[in-house]
């Protein structure tokens, strides 16, 4: 992992799924790490999560859950490469970003509740043991 060097941009869940649903036979406790804010892998997930005990680690800022005002701003999508400017100064953007963001986040609970999925939000501001170390007291409780 240290030298891998991805052939192009981009996040695919779906494939790296399909992937890891191929290669280990024997059913497993295995963790997705992602922000999760691509589309496209319902069905692959709800797969994983049948062959295997699947554990969602969504790691998020909690900076990206609003836009501030402060005017203009140059962006850059980390996943396209795409880059824009967009008038923060603007309560439509703002307002139309925090939609975005809470449709996203209702979006992936859907899925994770339809797939079976176990849940861990982890804040890239807070340590991560607590969350997690929670999340397997909670799962070995209802065992």
């Amino acid at each position: 992992m240290i030298d891998f060097k991805p052939g192009k941009p981009g996040t695919n869940i779906a494939e790296a799924l399909r992937y890891f649903t191929n290669v280990i036979k024997k059913r497993c406790t295995a963790f997705i790490l992602s922000d999760f804010l691509n589309k496209g892998f319902e069905d692959a997930i709800k797969i994983a999560n049948k062959k295997h005990d699947l554990i969602a680690v969504t790691i998020y800022d909690p900076r990206e859950t609003e836009i501030p005002d402060l005017g203009l701003m140059w962006i850059k999508n980390a996943e396209t490469g795409k880059q824009m400017w967009i008038d923060t100064s603007s309560a439509n953007v703002r307002f139309n970003y925090k939609n975005w963001y809470e449709k996203h986040n209702k979006y992936l609970s859907d899925i994770f509740i339809k797939s079976g999925l176990d849940v861990v939000k982890i804040r890239t501001d807070q340590d991560y043991v607590k969350p997690v170390d929670q999340s397997v007291q909670e799962r070995e409780a209802r065992r």
